[in-house]
């Protein structure tokens, strides 16, 4: 209400994210929810933008408040979950997963998440709060590197397994490039690290792709030949027939979708898949859901992300770049963009990458109530540690 009533939002940084982001709202969870097929009027539809709101105003001055308490808070609820597993295992964990990516292992991780899928992202969040701030005491930022890594592997998320490898790696070749150029380094080694270093995301991105569907499907390559001659596009796990009633929503209103009640109860009961409860595609579950209109919206909600993480890439040490990349990569087998609600682990990750993208942008002008003058100098751009540019050997 302050940051409202006192005009402070005049002086605000990222109002063209925080645009896309409510049009992205509006669209699918009141335009389209009107107009769809069905029509779902909830309680739960009005949080995520009082929640988006709240977290627009506080990441404007107080970010590095901000990585402390959802880097402490993180780590205590990712080890209170991993204690559960000696306390009460089938409370945190399946015993009895079939498709594991650990030999021999049938112990799937999810903690006190609803789904090992929406826990890989919150350690994901820890490792770049750590990435960007780690603990005063070197033997906590050990333990909590231990914990993310841990708990991350113990998910078994195919998806987001190899990319949070993926971006780490870019992150840290990313941030001895910058440390080169700090130390005074020839602008030939140092943009040779650069290079070095997206080689490896486009390789690696590259490979991800290959093993994703090795994993999930291992037949992909016989599948994709036979798209001419089946009406089977492919089967990664079963989603085929998920994306099927997707599309079949779609097609009896292209404009505005189903509404927001894709893959609810009554539509599960309708299509007798009682355990699905979204098309596991962002992209496709968003066209069921919004129709093509609501696509658009997540189309430019996405330029606009990667956009702000680009140009706050220097700020985060790429973090927020890293993030956007991650969200987009993960809508191809997830729906990590959901707004229904404000209390899902998808949408805190989405709300850490909108407050670093805010917080990392140069100030406009001093903000009324803010002790620290304005300054263009990036919040997040701290030189590198010693031991990130110390010499192999």
């Amino acid at each position: 209400l302050r940051f409202i009533v006192t005009l402070e939002f005049r002086r605000a940084r990222g109002l063209t994210l925080l645009g896309a982001f409510l049009t992205y709202f509006v669209v699918v969870n009141i335009v389209c929810n009107f107009f769809g097929t069905q029509s779902r009027l909830s309680h739960q539809l009005l949080y995520a933008p009082i929640f988006t709101l709240a977290v627009f105003a506080y990441a404007q001055n107080n970010l590095e408040q901000m990585l402390r308490v959802v880097r402490g808070v993180t780590l205590i609820f990712l080890l209170v979950s991993l204690a559960f597993l000696a306390v009460k295992l089938p409370m945190v964990a399946e015993t009895t997963y079939r498709n594991s990516m650990i030999p021999g292992a049938r112990l799937r991780f999810y903690g006190f998440a609803t789904h090992p899928n929406t826990l890989a992202p919150l350690c994901f969040m820890l490792m770049c709060c750590i990435f960007l701030r780690p603990f005063k005491r070197r033997w906590l930022t050990g333990l909590a590197w231990a914990v993310a890594w841990v708990c991350l592997l113990l998910t078994q998320s195919k998806t987001s397994i190899p990319l949070v490898v993926l971006f780490m790696v870019v992150l840290h070749f990313n941030r001895v490039a910058v440390g080169m150029r700090a130390l005074g380094a020839s602008g030939a080694r140092a943009s040779a690290q650069s290079q070095i270093t997206w080689t490896i995301l486009v390789a690696s991105l590259v490979g991800i792709a290959l093993l994703v569907a090795v994993l999930v499907e291992p037949r992909v390559i016989d599948r994709l030949t036979q798209v001419g001659s089946s009406q089977r596009v492919l089967s990664f796990s079963g989603r085929t027939p998920i994306w099927n009633e997707t599309l079949n929503a779609v097609q009896q209103n292209p404009i505005f979708g189903y509404g927001p009640g894709l893959w609810g109860v009554e539509f599960r009961l309708k299509t007798g898949m009682f355990f699905v409860t979204h098309a596991h595609n962002q992209y496709l579950q968003t066209l069921g859901a919004a129709g093509f209109l609501g696509l658009t919206a997540l189309v430019l909600f996405l330029g606009a992300l990667l956009h702000q993480g680009w140009r706050t890439r220097v700020a985060s040490g790429g973090v927020t770049l890293a993030l956007g990349l991650f969200l987009v990569v993960r809508g191809i087998t997830e729906v990590p963009l959901q707004v229904g609600t404000a209390m899902q682990s998808e949408f805190l990750l989405l709300m850490f990458l909108l407050a670093l993208s805010v917080g990392c942008m140069p100030a406009r002008a001093r903000m009324p109530g803010s002790r620290a003058p304005a300054t263009a100098k990036p919040p997040l751009a701290t030189a590198p540690r010693a031991s990130d540019l110390a010499p192999s050997g």
